[in-house]
């Protein structure tokens, strides 16, 4: 594996032109590197991990997703059991019995890098791009890449990816406020602990920041493909 990821980070380095400043390329060597683009080959994804939350406990976590953009998360904590599902627009929560609907862009963005082969918002024309100064992040010097929807451009992404290896670092959107659009809260997830699966390179740690706060750390134990998911596993009932 080790030589894979060698071989693979010193091709895509090479191709890329040392001058280069154009993020839709950048964009596009990352998504070749990690073997993102070839999302088409599979179906769906099941992520198998742990939640270990910044204030103290843990949940074991379930997390389930197909290509046509359907999300389902289960969160079990001793005898508590959450469970979130989302299609395109519309996202519901359910706990303590209660079930909570909320737009399904707010999930789908904290969510992005979980399985981001799926993630529309890495490959849609529709989104302009904007490439920024380098950055140092950790202990790596990033290529910054700024996303915005025409439509929406306040609700920007920004996506830093190691100049090195040309694995995505670092992603931060911003949470808005529902009474006022105006006041948005940043939410920065630090990716780390590449892994081969399938032929991908995915993240299986996860570090979520609020506000430069920890509140919580995703560690992913294992990925499994196209098992055939149904339709019941995006749907919540009120029992």
């Amino acid at each position: 594996m080790r030589t894979y990821f060698g071989l693979a980070f010193l091709v895509s380095v090479l191709a890329i032109p040392s001058s280069a400043q154009d993020a839709r390329s950048i964009l596009a060597h990352m998504l070749a590197t990690t073997g993102w683009n070839s999302a088409a080959t599979v179906n769906d994804a099941v992520l198998i991990g742990t939640v270990v939350y910044g204030e103290g406990g843990s949940a074991n976590l379930e997390f389930k997703t197909r290509a046509s953009g359907e999300v389902s998360m289960v969160l079990v904590a001793g005898s508590e059991t959450s469970r979130i599902v989302a299609t395109e627009r519309v996202a519901s929560s359910k706990a303590g019995g209660q079930i909570r609907t909320f737009p399904a862009d707010e999930l789908h963005q904290r969510l992005l890098f979980l399985f981001p082969p799926f993630a529309k918002q890495l490959r849609a024309p529709e989104w302009e791009l904007l490439a920024g100064q380098d950055e140092i992040v950790g202990d790596q010097t990033c290529y910054k890449i700024t996303f915005r929807h025409p439509g929406a451009p306040e609700d920007e992404m920004v996506l830093w990816v190691s100049k090195v290896s040309l694995l995505p670092v670092q992603v931060q959107h911003y949470l808005r406020s529902r009474s006022d659009a105006s006041i948005r809260a940043a939410i920065t997830t630090e990716l780390s602990d590449y892994r081969e699966a399938n032929g991908f390179i995915l993240p299986f740690l996860h570090r979520e920041k609020f506000m430069g706060r920890v509140t919580h750390t995703v560690k992913i134990s294992s990925i499994s493909f196209d098992t055939g998911v149904s339709d019941a596993d995006f749907t919540l009932s009120p029992q």
